[in-house]
């Protein structure tokens, strides 16, 4: 997250070919890995950013675009010029990932960012410490007092 946006970056590793080249090409709906065609990965993207920002609306009050993004390391992806500019999901190796982030456009001012990194920071903190209390309660069904034997 910073002035260029908030982003999702969904990791993908595939087990490359024995022969031919490791490339990875995506339509704008789906990916072809090895010839295998799957539209899991953007599916999968775009859930996870619609489910951030969501948590950012109900929180600060104010709507964000989130960008879905989904990175192959190791993997040459291809696609048709133009198509990652106008698709909602960005597939790409990591290493263009720098590269894409510092072509967009400028979409939060510096009080937005401060304000949703905020409240993402609580969000987390919140879900750390009920975390932490569930695991604990499990331990003391478990053990009896919490502590392992």
């Amino acid at each position: 997250m910073g002035s260029r946006g908030i982003f999702t970056i969904e990791t993908k590793t595939y087990s490359k070919p024995l022969e031919g080249k490791p490339t990875i090409h995506f339509d704008g709906d789906s990916v072809t890995v090895n010839g295998y065609k799957t539209p899991k990965p953007i599916v999968q993207a775009s859930a996870q950013a619609q489910w951030l920002s969501e948590q950012i609306e109900q929180s600060t009050g104010h709507t964000h675009k989130v960008q879905p993004i989904v990175v192959f390391p190791g993997w040459f992806v291809t696609s048709q010029p133009g198509i990652m500019r106008d698709n909602r999901v960005w597939v790409i190796n990591p290493k263009g990932l720098p590269t894409f982030v510092d072509n967009s456009a400028q979409r939060l001012s510096s009080e937005e960012s401060k304000l949703v990194a905020y409240h993402l920071s609580r969000y987390i903190r919140s879900n750390n410490q009920s975390s932490h209390l569930i695991q604990t309660s499990l331990l003391q069904r478990i053990c009896g007092d919490g502590t392992r034997r």
